[in-house]
């Protein structure tokens, strides 16, 4: 063991504005026609149902449950379907006495931790999903439950809640080497002959992480993560097949086993490495022990679109902010996943349905102000008129985009003092060279009184204007758009590791305390010291 990496940060469940889920809930969608210069995408929203007439709310706990469980997850192709009066237990969606449903749903949930409730294990497992990822599924249920618990801080941010690991003796452990060779004549062969025809960059439709790549060393890099040495049965590669049935070849049970055979012989042939008996250590971690701290103390009370890319496959970015309906983004063009949460945009986009687009126009027009939050990697310097986030039908009409040219971030908004497409833009001093092609977190904020403010890392760039006008002039038929224009003609090259919309400014001390909080996949890792300390 070369040593131990201590991965900090803050993290626990989000807390929703009441009003804005409440408003989110009685949303009604309305036809779409004209607009966008885009093809729709298609997006099933959650069927109708019948109109509660039951006994009202006893308490303000039931009805806070009601707000933010019931009406989210009581229609038939979520769980309505099953769980209900005279289906099957638990009845937590029972449609005829909320109370009663409430009384159900009280044991599926952990009220001081959110994220481990049963509810939302269940549904991460795969139980009955309603997404293609199960991760995204419960990261939204996460995301209700807290808004019921109200675990929140008072400022909205996220809390972290310390759960310690199994205790384990300190033993040897394998390392993987530095080079391919060995994964190239143990799990290379498999994964090529099985797996080459989605996770391969040059595939017909690519699927990351490309751990069969043409390129050894790519697919060496994509695998890592996917094998556990020490306990191969337990590799994502072994566990895909044989609980998830993903693409079996010769019955899943037989794939599995010789996934994990192929694994085994990979980790057969590295020595394990020994612990300096001399030295003085605490019991055995690894990072899986770990807890979730990505996000950690995030302002997102006002979020009514959240993207923290944590998918790492296929080809939707999930909107995980619980706000309905989901504004998930398609991709298409040259779009990567990052690790450790994030997606790298090399001339293609992330697009929403305009149907679903149509909730940031109804939930901005509600309160007449917003801010784009993004965490971005800039390409490069070089870039002009390149859209980084954008809610618009192409390159002359939007709703608002936040853009690069050069060194400076561009914010367009449509009101009563710009035209239709915006213009004239709010930009960052030139001179200044605010954008980096380096990680930043920027905040572009619009209110009436203020006006277009923007803020990189935390500090406003002291651009700004006070000729604000208001948002009368919205369209609701344009779709929204991350690194790239709608029509497809503006590309952005660089990396997003979050971006969020939300339907309030976010003041100095929120936009400082989300940039504290960081971004990215992290782990908050507890050791025990217990046998030394006492």
């Amino acid at each position: 063991m070369d040593g131990i990496r201590l991965y900090n940060a803050v993290f626990s469940a989000r807390r929703l504005d009441l009003a804005s889920v409440l408003a989110a809930s009685l949303f009604i969608l309305g036809g779409c026609g004209g607009g966008a210069e885009t093809t729709e995408n298609p997006i099933t929203a959650a069927p109708d149902v019948v109109a509660y007439s039951g006994p009202p709310p006893a308490t303000d706990d039931v009805q806070s449950f009601r707000i933010n469980i019931w009406d989210n997850l009581k229609a038939v192709n979520r769980c309505g379907g099953c769980h209900t009066a005279g289906g099957q237990s638990p009845a937590f969606v029972r449609q005829d006495d909320v109370n009663m449903a409430y009384a159900e749903a009280t044991v599926l949930v952990d009220l001081g931790q959110p994220d481990e409730s049963r509810l939302v294990t269940k549904v991460s497992g795969g139980h009955n999903c309603w997404l293609e990822s199960d991760a995204a599924c419960g990261d939204i249920l996460t995301t209700w439950v807290s808004a019921w618990a109200g675990v929140a801080l008072a400022d909205g941010g996220r809390e972290i809640e310390l759960t310690a690991p199994v205790i384990r003796d300190v033993g040897t452990s394998r390392n993987f080497p530095a080079d391919s060779g060995l994964y190239a004549t143990t799990v290379y062969p498999v994964v090529d002959a099985y797996c080459a025809q989605c996770h391969d960059s040059a595939a017909a439709t690519p699927q990351s992480p490309y751990f069969a790549d043409a390129d050894i060393d790519t697919a060496y890099s994509a695998a890592i993560s996917k094998i556990n040495l020490d306990q191969t049965d337990d590799s994502r590669l072994v566990l895909r097949l044989r609980n998830e049935f993903h693409n079996c070849w010769n019955g899943c049970t037989a794939s599995a086993n010789e996934m994990q055979a192929a694994i085994d012989a990979m980790a057969g042939s590295i020595t394990p490495t020994e612990v300096d008996p001399a030295l003085v250590t605490s019991k055995a971690l690894t990072l899986y022990d770990g807890v979730v701290a990505s996000g950690g103390n995030r302002f997102e009370s006002n979020a009514i679109a959240l993207y923290e890319f944590k998918t790492g496959e296929g080809t939707i970015a999930y909107d995980t902010s619980g706000i309905e309906p989901a504004l998930n983004l398609n991709f298409s063009g040259d779009v990567e996943w990052v690790g450790g949460w994030g997606i790298d945009l090399k001339g293609g986009k992330a697009q929403g349905s305009t149907v679903s687009s149509a909730k940031l126009h109804s939930l901005i027009s509600a309160t007449g102000e917003y801010a784009i939050e993004a965490w971005v990697v800039p390409g490069n310097v070089t870039q002009e008129e390149a859209r980084i986030v954008s809610y618009s039908a192409g390159t002359m009409a939007r709703n608002f985009s936040l853009t690069q040219t050069l060194y400076s971030y561009d914010h367009f908004n449509r009101s009563g003092a710009t035209d239709g497409n915006g213009e004239p833009a709010l930009s960052t001093n030139a001179d200044d060279e605010d954008l980096q092609a380096t990680l930043q977190h920027v905040v572009a904020n619009y209110d009436p009184v203020n006006g277009r403010r923007i803020y990189v890392n935390g500090v406003f760039t002291d651009d700004g204007d006070l000729d604000a006008g208001t948002l009368d002039d919205w369209d609701d038929t344009f779709a929204f758009v991350l690194g790239n224009e709608a029509s497809s003609d503006r590309p952005w090259q660089g990396a997003l590791r979050l971006v969020a919309v939300h339907n309030r400014v976010l003041t100095e001390e929120q936009i400082l305390q989300n940039f504290e909080a960081g971004v990215g996949e992290k782990f908050f890792l507890l050791f025990s010291v217990a046998e030394h300390t006492g």
